[in-house]
């Protein structure tokens, strides 16, 4: 069994069953940068419970706006001689995994996950964009969340490594298990909100700028007036909330729109039950790992095409994408797929099959 070691920014839910699955394939050893995504104070206990590898971190280092840097790279690879380095991005990490390698372990593989959507890459600048042309010559391979973003790499940069396409993507089976094991709450949140017979749409994020919520509150105005007994309900917390309710307030949309607050675990999983139809509006998403989530749930998701997992959506059949600016459209679609009661859903609208698509990947890195 080949050796790997993983260097990851921080352990969150979403890579949590690919992190899973490296450890079954390889003899692995990961190591976190920090103890939490900066953006999104995960329970990472409950995390950690769920991981089944060791959880390592680099203590050692500093921060320079944002970017991390850390020490002990070049003792970890020299203990652990791993054939396979998974790095993330075109960081600090890479750059010092890559001089360890170029100086003393020219055998090791080095492979970085790149999360951009076809926008991010095309508009990428300064520093990370002089890394990432940089790189794409000299690893070995990355790690793609899409083939739209892979082939424009091919493209349109002067690209040697391999590329491997592995979404993100979280195991059937396991999250629909934990959507069962929260079927109860569903059943205590339709009572509370008085959602029963209401047509409701999810979105589940953060409330902030880039994610276009003023726009979909807007889209909502326009909905609301075609469809009796709407909800929207609006999973997440951010900077923007007290806008959005403001917003909210003065469209006269308060029984429409229902902010809950930021949930994670069964709590949030439970929402997921409830709502037949899932909105992702924003305008710059790398991937956005919840319409994934939303699909395995058996929602019908509509989705910006800005962001990466619109790769995920085939038309007519789990879903629709959406120019996240032309808000009559974004109505148009939300009056025309958010027409039932809300009801406990169990069937998933997933057209990515976890397993088949993680060994597809193993193959390629191997």
């Amino acid at each position: 069994m080949k050796k790997i070691v993983v260097f990851h920014p921080a352990l969150a839910p979403y890579r949590l069953d690919f992190f899973n699955s490296i450890h079954k394939s390889f003899n692995a050893k990961f190591y976190f940068s920090e103890s939490n995504v900066p953006t999104q104070k995960f329970n990472q206990d409950s995390l950690k419970s769920q991981a089944n590898f060791k959880i390592n971190f680099l203590n050692k280092g500093f921060t320079i706006k944002r970017r991390v840097f850390r020490f002990g790279i070049l003792n970890i690879l020299k203990n652990d001689k791993p054939d396979i380095v998974l790095v993330s991005e075109f960081g600090p990490v890479t750059i010092s995994t890559y001089l360890h390698k170029f100086l003393f372990f020219n055998k090791i593989k080095i492979y970085t996950i790149c999360d951009d959507s076809v926008d991010i890459a095309k508009d990428c600048k300064g520093l990370r964009r002089l890394l990432r042309n940089y790189f794409v010559s000299r690893l070995d391979g990355i790690v793609f969340t899409n083939k739209e973003v892979s082939d424009w790499y091919s493209s349109n940069l002067n690209m040697n490594a391999k590329s491997l396409i592995f979404p993100i993507i979280r195991d059937e089976l396991i999250f629909k298990e934990k959507l069962t094991k929260s079927l109860e709450i569903s059943r205590e949140i339709i009572d509370k909100h008085q959602l029963k017979d209401k047509k409701c749409l999810l979105y589940v994020g953060r409330l902030v700028e880039v994610k276009n919520l003023e726009s979909l509150i807007k889209a909502v105005d326009l909905v609301s007036n075609e469809i009796s007994d709407f909800r929207l309900l609006m999973v997440g917390s951010g900077e923007d909330e007290v806008r959005l309710k403001e917003l909210s307030k003065s469209l006269r949309l308060t029984n429409e729109i229902i902010f809950i607050g930021r949930k994670e675990g069964n709590e949030l999983l439970a929402y997921y039950n409830v709502s037949n139809t899932f909105i992702l509006p924003s305008y710059y998403e790398p991937f956005g790992a919840v319409v994934n989530e939303a699909l395995i749930s058996g929602s019908y998701v509509l989705c910006s095409n800005k962001a990466g997992a619109k790769s995920l959506i085939k038309k007519g059949v789990n879903g629709d994408v959406f120019d996240p600016f032309d808000i009559e459209t974004m109505a148009k679609l939300i009056i025309e797929n958010t027409q039932y009661p809300n009801l406990i859903i169990s069937n998933s609208n997933m057209l990515e099959n976890y397993e088949e698509t993680f060994i597809n990947f193993i193959k390629k890195m191997n």
